[in-house]
């Protein structure tokens, strides 16, 4: 995939948003980075260890414990996956499925610190309103289910 069409991807989503055009193209540079996964493949596999965060950048994701017939959640372009295990290093804690065509930008550790102080600070950032966006959301769907 190009570098024109990937950075039209970065640039309709919100995770992105904050970074400038040259932020993005540095981060774009990682292409070995950029990862594909077709319908029906496994991204994550609950129990695995593996401390990488991936960005859902194109296509969608079903989110399952032990029985894959009955998803918790269905993600879309923007969210993040794997934050648990990129964030505390612990093994994989749900099984993580393509159900379309997806493309996912992968950020390890290494990734990470290789990138300037002020695009690893916009990651990180982000990653923290993902995570604060998705608790308010189970949050109120728990307070839903109570009244």
């Amino acid at each position: 995939m190009n570098i024109k069409k990937m950075l039209d991807i970065l640039n309709r989503l919100d995770f992105f948003s904050d970074f400038t055009d040259q932020e993005k193209k540095i981060i774009l540079s990682y292409n070995a980075q950029f990862c594909v996964f077709r319908d029906d493949e496994k991204i994550i596999t609950m129990g695995e260890l593996d401390a990488a965060l991936f960005i859902l950048l194109a296509g969608s994701v079903e989110v399952t414990l032990d029985d894959p017939d009955k998803p918790i959640t269905i993600l879309n372009p923007g969210d993040i996956i794997g934050e648990m295990s990129f964030l505390t290093e612990v093994p994989r804690t749900t099984n993580i499925t393509a159900i379309e065509d997806v493309i996912t930008l992968k950020i390890d550790n290494a990734m990470l610190n290789r990138l300037a102080i002020e695009i690893r600070e916009k990651i990180k950032d982000k990653v923290i309103q993902k995570l604060v966006s998705r608790l308010i959301k189970m949050n109120e769907e728990i307070i839903s289910l109570t009244f």
